[in-house]
This record gives C-alpha cells, structure tokens and sequence, in this order.
C-alpha cells in the first residue's frame, strides 16, 4: 500500500514537472484569422424595433448580417449553429441620437474588455455607408432582450447610429415575432 501511495504521488509531481515545460516551436504557427461570409446588404428597418427598441424607429437603415469563422487545425468543427454578427448604419431620430450620445458616452478606461475601435469596421458593402465621425463609441444592448452584444457608434452631429452586433449562436434578424 505504500508503494502505491509513494508510486501516485512521484506520478502527480511528474505530470506537474512535465506540464509545466513549454517548448519553443521554431516555426511557430501564425494565429488563425477570422473571416465572415457576409450576406447582402438590406434596407428593412422593421428588425431594429423588435431586436434593439433603444434606437426607436429608425428612419432608414443599412445592413448585413454575417457568420464569422475561425479555421483552425487543432479542432473538428461540427455542424450547428453558428456565431451571427450584424453591422449596421441606422439613421434615428434626431432625439434618440441625442439621448444614445449621454447613455453610451466614452469607454471605461477600467474595462476588462478591449476599447472598440475610433472607427466602425463594417461590412465591405457597408463601409460606404458610414458618415465621417467623429463617433461617440461605447458598449450597450440598445435594449435588446436576445442576448445581442453592441459596439455602438453614435455620430456626434448628425443622428446616425452604427452598430457592430454579435450573437454567440445563429438568429434570424426579422421583424416579424
């Protein structure tokens, strides 16, 4: 019994000795880039309302709805639903612009996230769309009960709202129920 006692415990601190080596790869891999299959670009505003009623009803809108992917060699990838992004250039009433530029205000300096970018990165279709700026950037669910998770850049002159959304899973953005 002791043996094994003593055989387990030289196991563990080998296991530990050998986990905790790293070895250099000469050759080192780079990280793997992801690429988003973009569908085409659409006009209805009638998604927004069910999906982000902060932005009150738009009064015109731009988007694309996409699904990212990252190839990777080290897993198998199995069907099923996958991520969605949505980027967006909605054109809001001037009142919901102004309530949007106090709410979503400047990053937190503290935040465990990454700051956003200066500059909306959209959509190769939509990168026309988007106004000069300068942008007030900052995080928000635009009131979204579904999970959405927004990057919002709010125009600081004219009422132009752009937002880059994700979902962890697959949605359909409609405006039907």
């Amino acid at each position: 019994m002791r043996w094994r006692a003593s055989g387990a415990a030289a196991l563990v601190c080998a296991s530990a000795v050998i986990g905790g080596c790293t070895f250099d790869n000469p050759n080192p891999e780079p990280s793997p880039t992801t690429t988003t299959a973009w569908g085409a670009v659409a006009h209805d505003t009638s998604p927004f309302l069910k999906h982000f009623p902060a932005l009150g009803k738009p009064v015109a809108a731009s988007w694309s709805k996409g699904s990212p992917s990252t190839p990777s060699k080290e897993r198998i990838d199995l069907p099923g639903p996958s991520s969605t992004r949505l980027d967006a250039v909605v054109t809001v009433d001037p009142a919901v612009a102004a309530r949007l530029r106090t709410e979503v205000g400047e990053p937190d300096p503290d935040s465990s996230q990454p700051p956003p970018p200066a500059t909306p990165e959209l959509a190769p279709a939509l990168q026309v769309e988007v106004p000069p700026g300068p942008f007030i950037v900052g995080r928000s669910t635009l009131g979204t009960t579904y999970g959405w998770n927004c990057v919002v850049y709010v125009d600081r002159t004219r009422p132009v709202v752009v937002v880059v959304a994700s979902l962890p899973w697959a949605t359909g953005f409609t405006g039907a129920p």
